[in-house]
C-alpha cells in the first residue's frame, strides 16, 4: 500500500471520536455522527438508526418521532437487506429525522448531522 493512501486512511479514522453513546462516532469538524450497522446481528437497520439517534439526544427511542414519519421502515430495510449473491456496495438514501439529516449507506454506514430546517420533533421550521 502506498504510504500517502495509509497516511489519508489514518487520518480518516482518527478525525471520528468515541461518544457516550454505543458505538456512535463523532467528527467535530463536520459535527457529524457516525455508527455502522452490524449485520451479522439480527436487529435491522432501521433499528441502528434508532438506537443511535436515540442514544446521542439522551432519550429513549419510543420517545422520538415515529420513524415511519421520514420513511418507511420495513421499505429502508429491504432496501439495504444483504443479498445471497453479493454485497451491496453502491447506494444511499438521506432523510431528515428527529432534528438531524440523516444518511444511510448501502455498507451499513450511517451519518447524521443536526438539521436546521427541522426542530426535533421533525416538523419543519
Amino acid at each position: 500500500m502506498n504510504t500517502n493512501n495509509t497516511t489519508e486512511l489514518d487520518a480518516e479514522e482518527n478525525r471520528w471520536t468515541e461518544t457516550d453513546a454505543a458505538s456512535v462516532q463523532f467528527d467535530p469538524s463536520t459535527e457529524t455522527y457516525r455508527t455502522v450497522h452490524d449485520w451479522t446481528q439480527h436487529d435491522s437497520i432501521s433499528t441502528t438508526l434508532l438506537e443511535a439517534v436515540s442514544a446521542v439526544v439522551g432519550e429513549q427511542s419510543t420517545t422520538l418521532p415515529p420513524l415511519f414519519e421520514s420513511v418507511d421502515p420495513d421499505a429502508l430495510d429491504s432496501a439495504f437487506e444483504p443479498t445471497t449473491a453479493t454485497p451491496r456496495t453502491a447506494g444511499r438514501i438521506s432523510i431528515p429525522y428527529a432534528g438531524f439529516l440523516v444518511t444511510i449507506y448501502a455498507d451499513g454506514e450511517i451519518t447524521f448531522t443536526a438539521s436546521q430546517s427541522t426542530t426535533h420533533t421533525g416538523e419543519h421550521q
